[in-house]
């Protein structure tokens, strides 16, 4: 059974490319099994994977690489014992640090996963500015990527920049620079079918990352602040408009969740100060929004 791990900071675009390697996967006629980390007592994102036939293994409350760890290597021997798929792919939570997940992967109970892909996506539209404020979770993300994948890329993008810039921690990873609407299965395909084609077949040795290495005054990714916020039956607009102007007061790095517009639903994501709603139909249980920040 292969691994996939899809990482990336709050927001950067994390199940748009799963929904695209899923959609790779099946056309190999693969069965896949999806574990979801979600920095919350609710997961949002198990609603926004496209193909409802996936299994999705729900970890909320915590985070896969301290408080969850034991719940990861739980969830991998139930898949294993029970469902035996072809691939996992691991969408962990975008505020951890990856390297306590990998040395899962180095023991002798699960040396029938064989870890495939790190596939860390990058959000060109914040990480400059990101860079300089979580500089050492940002660096432990990009330096065990196998492959990078640019996302919310413009023509207006200095590329040149942002590639210098993730080229200081990781020098040898190729950098996938397409706008994000147009990137096809045929670019993913190339990032599959490195991995499977490598004549490596020692296990993967964790590289190891620090803090120290990077800026002294870096926040460490346990210091983020999390919430939920149970949202009313229905916003008029001017309410709304209040809501997130709200957020962006409280210093509100990252929201997402479901919420009533006069009532239609969305699905709200909201990143930095900005945000975006997509109108969903599906039938929604939990009509709450999960917050990260420095609040």
């Amino acid at each position: 059974m292969r691994v996939d791990i899809i990482c990336g900071f709050l927001g950067a675009g994390k199940t748009t490319l799963i929904n695209k390697l899923i959609t790779l996967y099946q056309q190999k006629g693969e069965k896949i099994v999806i574990i979801e980390n979600e920095y919350g007592s609710v997961n949002i994102d198990k609603y926004l994977f496209e193909n409802e036939n996936i299994a999705v293994y729900e970890m909320t409350s915590g985070c896969l690489c301290c408080t969850l760890k034991g719940n990861l290597e739980l969830s991998l021997q139930e898949i294993r014992d029970h469902i035996k798929p072809d691939r996992v792919i691991i969408e962990p939570s975008g505020i951890f640090v990856i390297d306590e997940i990998l040395t899962v992967f180095n023991t002798i109970d699960f040396q029938m996963f064989k870890l495939g892909q790190i596939i860390t996506v990058v959000d060109s539209v914040h990480f400059m500015r990101y860079r300089h404020k979580y500089n050492a979770l940002l660096g432990a993300q990009i330096k065990q990527a196998d492959t990078i994948v640019i996302s919310k890329w413009t023509k207006e993008t200095d590329i040149r920049l942002l590639e210098n810039n993730i080229r200081e921690f990781n020098s040898k990873a190729p950098i996938i620079v397409k706008a994000w609407e147009t990137l096809s299965i045929e670019d993913l395909q190339g990032v599959t079918n490195k991995k499977q084609t490598s004549k490596r077949t020692s296990p993967r040795k964790v590289k190891k990352t620090s803090a120290t290495r990077y800026k002294k005054h870096e926040k460490i990714p346990h210091e983020f602040k999390t919430g939920m916020i149970q949202t009313k039956e229905s916003y008029t607009k001017e309410e709304f408009d209040y809501l997130v102007q709200e957020l962006r007061e409280k210093d509100i790095l990252r929201c997402k969740g479901f919420i009533k517009i006069e009532e239609k639903t969305y699905i709200f994501q909201y990143v930095d100060g900005e945000y975006s709603l997509e109108s969903t139909f599906r039938p929604i249980k939990e009509q709450s929004l999960v917050l990260i920040g420095n609040m």
